[in-house]
């Protein structure tokens, strides 16, 4: 239900989302955050999707790291993030920032049911 709510979930305090675009205004792709369902103590890392063809330029590791800066200065302790085995180029990536795989699901996202990996990173 939040895909057709977007605009009012990043409007919000302590929520950010930033988007790859080009010069022309064309659209890659791009990445958000915003407090966690059922515990605002945390913020989610939500919605970070790219084109192919700009994956592997490090877009994802830079959203990241503006996401863990911005938690940082909102003094969040950590971030959270729901995942799926086939987005499995996106783990590697998460548990390269030190994201740890947790065993049960954080929050009340509305996803955890299809989501199968639960990640979450302390700052």
């Amino acid at each position: 239900p939040v895909l057709d709510h977007l605009y009012e979930v990043y409007s919000q305090n302590h929520a950010q989302y930033w988007v790859i675009e080009d010069e022309y205004g064309h659209i890659y792709g791009g990445g958000g955050l915003s407090p966690l369902q059922g515990d605002p103590k945390i913020l989610e890392i939500q919605k970070m999707y790219f084109l192919p063809d700009v994956r592997r330029f490090g877009f994802a590791k830079k959203i990241l790291e503006l996401s863990f800066k911005f938690a940082q200065q909102h003094g969040f302790k950590s971030c959270y993030l729901e995942t799926t085995k086939e987005l499995w180029q996106a783990v590697k990536l998460y548990e390269q920032l030190g994201f740890v795989h947790l065993n049960t699901p954080k929050g009340n996202t509305g996803h955890s049911h299809v989501c199968e990996i639960w990640m979450e990173k302390i700052i």
